[in-house]
Order: structure tokens, then C-alpha cells, then sequence
């Protein structure tokens, strides 16, 4: 049955969603209710939908509205913000929080025999209905719309039940979906893998189809993925889910499977994952997770091999590790727009391993005052885990912190430190 001839929703009421509406945020209620009381139509739409239903509490929500971004501005004044080149968004804010607006958009008309549909898509948003505006919308999971006054879910494509399924599938024609926005290739393995869902409508074979899509997106954007595919508690599968796939290069080209072959790459793999399930652990104690070190163990390798071949070419010693740093991260960034507040992070914990690598007290008590100290000291005992000729200077390393912490100059709870 082809979804876009059957605009008919079902309306599914407390007895169905069990939704509780406590953790409905004071920004999205705001946010609704001054529309309405303005005359417009409003809902809840998207994750924040599917997350209620599953229980979860949401990152974040966002309203969708039959009112125009000009119209939105105008009712909002000062407490919004048009966002947006290709689509026009606005932020509106409540106290510390920001809820995200939208309006009800139709489906792009597709011609046939367009084959540069992206470009021609970027011309293509016109304004719609909320029965035209679910197929704009990537998953059936994600296009569920909730009415906080009558307490109901409006559901066109068959969400709830795929949710309830504990499935994921695409509204209409998967590569047709992959091909309207690349990162809802990147989307569906990261709701599959951290909502624990099957695939009901997306085959692998899909994905191999689609994966060279991935080059098209904006490195911003990859970016802005990537803090989601890593920093909820889901890192290692996410992770290990993109390498089966043969869509991680993508996202860092250093770990091609060409690459692969090469033994230090090959060593990397085991430390990336230790990092990434790690980061998971920290994430669901709640405890902060850092993106700028995932990079930075991510990377290592690449980093390494750099700095041997630059000394075949550079005699200044001093001036190898900083050349060979930027050009890492310059290459990187090609893909992912690491931010500079986290590529330098990520030089600093890089720069500091050759003193964790060849230790002196002197040397060792000058490092208590670095910033990085942490991070460093935890990035160099999980390289131990596969450089094997490092184990014995992280030994030197936690006795000398048990000294430290003697004297009260450790300035940090010896148990922050890695143990594997």
C-alpha cells in the first residue's frame, strides 16, 4: 500500500501511548500554547515524540506549526531566531531552554528524469498541511506529531506500531529517502543500533547502494552527527555497525579498509573500540564525555605514521609533531568539521604522550600542571592495552601518582584514571 495516497492518521489516545507529559519541557509549552493562543496549529514532532513513547526523557523538542517563519518572528519578537539557508527555521527561547520551530512543508514534485535531484531539491520548499508534511519526514518513527491539549498521537504512516515493532523503516522508497538527505543513512544506524530496532524496509544492500551519497554532506553537519553517534551511550556499537558497513571511512578516511592492512591501523581498531565502550560507560553513570578524545585516539594512528614520514624529509626534530598535527587535522576536516576548541584539545593530549612515554621525575612533576593531565594519562594507559612496550611506563606512571597524591599535587581523584 503506497502511504501517499492514504493521508488518513489514526489518532491513538492515552490508553494506546501511555505518554507522560511531565517531561514535556516548560520551552515546548510555552512555545505551543503561544501559538496557539495566537491562532495557529501546533504539535510536538519527531524524536522527542518517539522518545516519550518509548519512555525515554528527550534531548531536546521540537514544534512544528501551519505558521510561517515570518509569523512565528513576529509573535516570538526578540525571544527567536530564523535559522537556516535551505530550510527556514526558528529558535525561540524560553529561559535557558531553545525549542526549534518548523512549518508544515510539502514533498518536493520529483521529475524522472532529473538526475541532479539534490541540486534542484535545495529550490524546492514550499509550505504545506500536516498531512503533506509527515512525507517530507525521514522514518515512520520520526513522524509522529502529539497534541499536548488533547493528549492524543496523530500517526499517518504506521510509527507507533513500527515503534512498538521495534522497527525502523523509511517513509516510501528508501533510496529515494538516502538520496533527498545522505545523513539519514548515518540516522537509521543510529536509531537502529541505540533504540535497538530492526531494519524493516532497509537492507544492507541499501546501504552499500547509497553509502557514496555520504561524500555529499557538509562537514558541519558530519560533525554535528557525529556528537550524537558518540556521545549517547551507544559509541561502540554505532561504531562497529559503521565498520561493518564499510561506511566509517566517510566519516574518517584514515580508517579505509585499505588502510587496514597496515599493522599500527590494524592495533588502532582494538583502541578505538576500548575508547568508544569506555565512553558508553561514562555516558549512561553520567558522566561527561569527551568527543575532542575519541578524535584524538581516532586519529592516532594517522598521526603516528605522519610524524616517521616527516622525519625522512624534516631534520628539526622540534618542528616534526606540530607539522604533522596539522596536517591530520587539516585533512580531517575535510570531512568532519572538527572545531578548533576540539582540535586543540586533541594536540594537547598528542603532544604530551612523549612525556608520558619516556618519563623523568622532572619532567613528570611539570606535568601535574598541565591542563590535560587526565586525558593524556588516559589516552596513553589505552595505548598500552595495544602497544605492549608501554606497559611498564604505565606502571612507573601510577606509582609516581600515588606519590603525588601523597603530597596532595595529584589534581585529580586517582579513580578518574584508567584501569584496564
Amino acid at each position: 500500500m503506497d502511504v501517499l495516497k492514504n493521508p488518513v492518521p489514526r489518532l491513538l489516545n492515552k490508553a494506546h501511548h501511555n505518554i507522560d507529559v511531565s517531561k514535556i519541557s516548560d520551552g515546548a509549552n510555552f512555545v505551543i500554547r503561544t501559538l496557539k493562543s495566537s491562532g495557529y496549529d501546533a504539535f510536538l514532532v519527531g524524536g522527542c515524540v518517539r522518545d516519550l513513547i518509548l519512555q525515554n526523557d528527550p534531548n531536546d523538542f521540537d514544534v512544528v506549526t501551519n505558521a510561517k517563519p515570518n509569523e512565528i518572528i513576529k509573535i516570538f519578537g526578540r525571544q527567536s531566531r530564523p535559522i537556516g539557508k535551505r530550510f527556514k527555521l526558528v529558535h525561540v527561547r524560553s529561559k535557558d531552554e531553545v525549542t526549534e520551530v518548523s512549518t508544515f512543508r510539502r514533498m518536493p514534485r520529483r521529475i524522472k528524469s532529473d538526475k541532479n535531484f539534490r541540486k534542484r531539491l535545495k529550490g524546492d520548499n514550499e509550505f504545506g498541511s500536516i498531512s503533506e508534511d509527515v512525507f517530507r519526514r525521514d522514518f515512520t518513527i520520526n513522524a509522529l506529531y502529539f497534541d499536548i491539549d488533547q493528549k492524543v498521537v496523530i500517526d499517518y504512516v504506521g510509527g507507533f506500531y513500527d515503534l512498538t515493532d521495534r522497527k525502523i523503516s523509511c517513509i516510501g522508497n528508501p533510496f529515494e529517502r538516502f538520496e533527498e538527505d545522505p545523513m539519514r543513512i548515518l540516522r537509521a544506524i543510529r536509531f537502529a543500533t541505540t533504540l535497538k530496532l530492526s531494519m524493516k524496509n532497509i537492507s544492507l544492500a541499501e546501504f552499500s547502494r547509497c553509502g557514496g551519497l555520504l561524500s555529499n554532506l557538509s562537514a558541519a553537519r558530519l560533525f554535528y552527527e557525529l556528537e550524537k553517534m558518540f556521545l549517547r551511550g551507544s559509541a561502540a556499537v554505532v561504531f562497529n555497525e559503521l565498520v561493518g558497513l564499510n561506511l566509517i571511512h566517510f566519516l574518517f578516511p584514515i580508517l579505509d579498509r585499505n588502510n587496514m592492512e597496515d599493522p599500527v591501523y590494524k592495533r588502532s581498531l582494538d583502541t578505538i573500540k576500548i575508547a568508544l565502550q569506555i565512553t558508553d560507560e561514562r555516558v549512561k553513570m553520567g558522566q561527561s564525555a569527551n568527543l575532542a578524545f575519541l578524535c584524538a585516539v581516532i586519529l592516532w594512528s594517522a598521526l603516528k605514521i605522519e610524524i616517521q614520514n616527516l622525519r625522512c624529509q624534516i631534520t628539526d626534530e622540534s618542528l616534526i609533531f606540530d607539522i604533522a598535527a596539522e596536517n591530520i587535522i587539516s585533512n580531517q576536516i575535510k570531512t568532519i568539521a572538527i572545531p578548533r576548541r576540539v582540535s586543540n584539545i586533541m594536540r594537547e593530549i598528542w603532544k604530551i604522550q612523549s612525556v608520558f612515554e619516556n618519563p623523568t621525575r622532572r619532567d613528570a612533576n611539570r606535568l601535574l600542571q598541565n591542563r590535560r593531565l587526565r586525558a593524556g594519562y588516559n589516552f596513553f594507559v589505552l595505548r598500552s592495552k595495544t602497544e605492549d612496550y608501554l606497559t611498564d611506563t604505565v606502571d612507573w606512571w601510577r606509582k609516581f601518582f600515588v606519590v603525588a597524591k601523597k603530597m596532595n599535587k595529584l589534581p585529580f581523584p586517582e579513580s578518574q584514571t584508567y584501569r584496564l
